[in-house]
């Protein structure tokens, strides 16, 4: 049994790039909207790029799911 495999490559690639993009966004002068904005963001990106690069495929089939809640919900 292998502790690590492909997606566990994908998982690292994903969260550098989420960190790089907290890391390199400019601060805002009041650092409780700074706060909410960039961890809304990185928080964002990185569920994005998990879902689309399908890393994992449970939270994969979780994320399917709340989608097709919130359309049934929307209708």
């Amino acid at each position: 049994m292998q502790p690590y495999n492909k997606n566990t490559l994908r998982l690292l690639v994903i969260t550098l790039i989420a960190f790089a993009s907290g890391y390199f966004m400019p601060t805002l002068p009041n650092f409780i909207i700074d706060i909410a904005i960039r961890s809304s963001i990185v928080g964002g990106l990185f569920i994005l790029l998990i879902y689309k690069m399908q890393a994992t495929p449970e939270l994969n089939n979780k994320i399917r799911k709340q989608l097709n809640w919130i359309s049934k919900k929307a209708n």
